[in-house]
């Protein structure tokens, strides 16, 4: 088959946060693009339709974020 099957976007969004959670630090999209293993197209997806639950994580964690 030319095409995988995606993550669901709760199983990335528990991955994103555990990546950020890891680093115990701002991230890019990029950055944890990387850590993932998935597109900053799908990280982006994501974490807009977990707004509220990346405000909480992003005010726990602190500092700049990109």
């Amino acid at each position: 088959w030319p095409w995988t099957v995606a993550p669901s976007a709760d199983q990335t969004f528990a991955a994103v946060v555990a990546a950020v959670t890891k680093h115990n630090a701002p991230m890019s999209y990029g950055e944890i693009a990387k850590a993932v293993g998935c597109s900053k197209t799908w990280i982006g997806k994501v974490v807009r339709a977990n707004e509220t639950q990346w405000d909480d994580l992003r005010d726990r964690i602190g500092g700049t974020w990109p």
